[in-house]
């Protein structure tokens, strides 16, 4: 999910509507789909994504660059 996660109560303070009637999108997902719901930045996810099925499956350190509107980046080190 783009913008400002915080992945531990499961808002994002970047798109604020995403998060029906003050109640976190984590929360929201979890009652509508009774199933465990995570949300992490998109950037993260990624990062994520290499290391576990792409390129940087079995490397120990990581640098991913998103050229986004945000123009972030994330160092993974596993």
């Amino acid at each position: 999910m783009p913008g400002l996660i915080n992945p531990k109560n499961g808002f994002n303070y970047t798109y604020k509507k995403l998060n029906p009637d003050k109640q976190s999108l984590v929360e929201w997902l979890e009652k509508e789909l009774d199933l465990p719901v995570y949300i992490i930045n998109d950037t993260q996810a990624t990062i994520l994504g290499e290391h576990q099925f792409g390129l940087a499956k079995g490397m120990e350190n990581v640098l991913s660059v998103n050229m986004d509107w945000g123009g972030e980046s994330v160092l993974g080190l596993f």
